[in-house]
C-alpha cells in the first residue's frame, strides 16, 4: 500500500519556521495593496495650506485661499452701541466684510442683541473689560476680577466665553498677562477718537496700513461709521482681503494665538 504524503506536512513537520514566513509576507503584501487602492489627499503641504472655510453673508458656504492674499484686520473698539454698531453691521454685511469686536461688559448688558447680531453674523467678538477700566494699574486680584466677570457677561448673553482680548489703552501687565487669553493691540491707529472727522480717519487708515496690519477703531462714533465705508472701498480696490484676527493668525502664522501674548499685526 503506497502511502501520500501531502507536501506542506512534511514542511511543518521539519520546517516549522517556513510557515510564519509565508504568513508575514501574505500579510505585508495584503497592507501594501490596501494602501495602494485608498485614495490619496495630496502632500503633507497640500494639507496644512491656509485655507478659510466662512459663509458668506447670503448663506452660500466657501472656502477662502488667503495664503497669497493682503489681510488687514479691522478692529472696533467699546461698544456696541444700538445705533452706530448697527448701521456698522449693514455697511460690513453689504460690503461682505469680516471684522473683531472687543465689547465692554456694561455694554453688552445694554445691548444684547447687538452683541448677538455681531456673533450671528459670523464676525469676532472679544473682550475689552467690564467697563474700560485702565487694568495695568490693577492688582491681579483685581484683574482676575474684571476677566471672570467677563467670563460671567460672554456666557449669559452669548452662551460662550471670551476667547480673546483687548486691554483697554493697550496697557499690559504682568497681572493682564495672566488672564489666560491673547493680547490683540493694534498697528494702524485711526485716531478716531481723536479727529471725529470722516475723512481725516479715511487718511489716518490709508496712510499707515500694510499687509498684515490690525487696525483700530471704534464704534461708537457716527464719523467712524462713515469713514469705515470708504475705507473698505479704498483697501478692497488696492487687493486687501479682510479677516478677522483668529483667521490672520491661521493664515499668516498657521498656529493659535498664544495665551499672554501681544499681537501687533500679522506680517508674512
Amino acid at each position: 500500500m503506497r502511502i501520500v504524503v501531502h507536501p506542506m506536512r512534511l514542511v511543518n513537520r521539519y520546517f516549522p519556521w517556513v510557515r510564519f514566513v509565508i504568513l508575514g509576507l501574505l500579510a505585508c503584501a495584503t497592507i501594501s495593496f490596501t494602501a495602494w487602492m485608498m485614495p490619496h489627499s495630496g502632500t503633507k503641504e497640500e494639507e496644512v495650506k491656509p485655507v478659510i472655510q466662512i459663509t458668506d453673508f447670503s448663506g452660500v458656504r466657501r472656502v477662502r485661499d488667503l495664503e497669497h492674499s493682503k489681510l488687514v484686520a479691522l478692529t472696533f473698539d467699546d461698544g456696541p452701541y444700538d445705533v452706530t454698531t448697527t448701521r456698522l453691521l449693514d455697511i460690513l454685511k453689504e460690503k461682505d466684510a469680516r471684522a473683531t469686536f472687543f465689547e465692554l461688559g456694561n455694554m453688552i448688558l445694554r445691548y444684547p442683541e447687538v452683541s448677538k447680531r455681531v456673533v450671528k453674523e459670523k464676525h469676532e467678538l472679544g473682550s475689552h473689560s467690564v467697563a474700560h477700566q485702565n487694568l495695568s494699574t490693577l492688582s491681579g486680584a483685581g484683574v482676575n476680577g474684571d476677566t471672570e466677570r467677563m467670563r460671567e457677561i460672554f456666557n449669559e448673553v452669548l452662551g460662550f466665553e471670551p476667547k480673546i482680548m483687548r486691554p483697554p489703552y493697550g496697557a499690559v501687565s504682568g497681572a493682564v498677562r495672566e488672564t489666560g487669553m491673547p493680547l490683540i493691540l493694534w498697528s494702524v491707529d485711526s485716531l478716531d477718537w481723536k479727529s471725529k472727522d470722516t475723512n481725516a480717519i479715511v487718511d489716518e487708515v490709508m496712510g499707515q496700513v500694510f499687509d498684515g496690519a490690525v487696525i483700530l477703531m471704534h464704534d461708537i462714533y457716527d464719523t467712524t461709521v462713515d469713514a469705515v465705508a470708504i475705507v473698505i472701498d479704498k483697501l478692497k480696490a488696492d487687493g486687501y482681503e479682510f479677516a478677522t484676527i483668529t483667521e490672520m493668525a491661521k493664515v499668516r502664522n498657521n498656529s493659535e494665538l498664544l495665551a499672554g501674548n501681544s499681537y501687533f499685526w500679522f506680517k508674512l
